[in-house]
């Protein structure tokens, strides 16, 4: 059983629903019980998906609704991809008593406060594993929060490369979401928090426009900042050269209207959305944080930028623009050769199958 707030469009739901169905296809009878509602990639999981039965925060103080659930359900893994996972952990310990929790922290907390962290805490050590999908996330958890080497597991995410794969005429591709054919696509996709840092990407995009550079921004997502970014577009002159896509099912034929893919997030642990572009053989540069560094092979996959800095920024997109076509295909053709051996979703799911058998050893 996976355990989520929500299955709203997302990089940590749309990896639970691929480990989900990967796990499923291995012959494992699998469940995605959302905390809070279904969201909008429930109908399409492929899986079992259900709302925990709880009205509100006091029916986890007394609920032999949600106790009769779990004890019909009797998992014999729990695992959890959210800190509200506490809310259930007394039911899951008495009615799934024989259940092995592993808990997976996807990046780091975007909150410091002692309360928050006293809870974070407590999810973690209420589970029996923790895993964490980036080195940097894993060194966090040591040293923050004291969580043992011996309960610990770096577990990467992984992508399905035979569904996110080279997708067909890129020019095609620009048509579709209404962009010139001949206009250089820089592409994110990306909820509009400001950990995402988009206003960096259009300040970056702002420069090359007074270059006379032929870009255009395509940002698939939507979030808390879309008005601020809206309001950023509009004042620096780029309403014309940039396209919000707003929520959208991203496909690999979103990707193929990409020249580059750019991650300027402030900080990420494995992040999916950059997985699924390099796995679409899109040339990519991310801000040089938490697990970019690793994916990217500290530059050799993708070149990495230092954070907050848009005119570093500005200037590895416009390196990539100076590669011919061939070369950016030998670019992103190299960047999904590694994708597919190191960060498959077939190989992160033997990795949590070893996390909960490590538990009956």
């Amino acid at each position: 059983m996976h355990v989520v707030p929500t299955l709203d469009v997302g990089g940590m739901e749309t990896f639970v629903i691929a480990l989900a169905r990967q796990q499923q296809r291995r012959g494992a009878r699998v469940i995605i019980a959302c905390q809070e509602h279904l969201g909008g990639l429930a109908a399409s999981a492929g899986v079992p998906v259900e709302v925990v039965p709880t009205r509100g925060n006091m029916a986890y103080v007394r609920n032999a609704g949600l106790r009769r659930w779990l004890a019909a359900l009797m998992p014999d893994a729990v695992h959890v991809h959210t800190f509200q996972w506490l809310k259930i952990a007394p039911y899951v310990r008495v009615a799934a008593r024989d259940a092995c929790v592993v808990l997976t922290q996807h990046g780091l907390p975007p909150f410091r406060s002692r309360f928050g962290l006293f809870q974070m805490w407590l999810a973690i050590h209420a589970a029996d594993v923790v895993a964490a999908v980036s080195d940097e996330v894993g060194e966090w958890q040591r040293r923050v929060l004291g969580v043992p080497a011996s309960r610990q597991r770096i577990i990467r995410n992984g992508v399905d490369a035979d569904v996110f794969r080279p997708s067909g005429d890129r020019a095609a591709a620009k048509r579709r979401l209404g962009v010139p054919a001949d206009r250089f696509v820089v592409g994110l996709v990306a909820r509009l928090a400001a950990i995402k840092n988009h206003d960096m990407l259009v300040e970056a995009v702002r420069l090359l426009h007074a270059d006379k550079q032929g870009v255009h921004l395509v940002l698939a997502g939507d979030g808390e900042r879309r008005e601020a970014l809206e309001k950023q577009v509009e004042g620096a002159g780029l309403a014309e050269c940039v396209t919000m896509l707003g929520e959208v099912a991203v496909t690999p034929e979103t990707y193929a209207a990409f020249d580059v893919f750019v991650l300027p997030s402030d900080t990420e642990g494995t992040s999916i959305s950059l997985l699924e572009a390099l796995s679409c053989a899109v040339p990519a540069i991310a801000s040089r944080v938490g697990g970019n560094v690793h994916l990217l092979q500290d530059g050799m996959i993708g070149r990495l930028v230092p954070p907050r800095d848009a005119a570093a920024l500005a200037d590895a997109i416009r390196e990539v623009m100076t590669c011919t076509p061939c070369e950016r295909e030998r670019i992103g053709a190299r960047a999904r050769v590694h994708v597919k051996s190191h960060f498959s979703i077939a190989a992160a799911a033997h990795e949590y199958v070893r996390a909960y058998g490590f538990l009956r050893a």
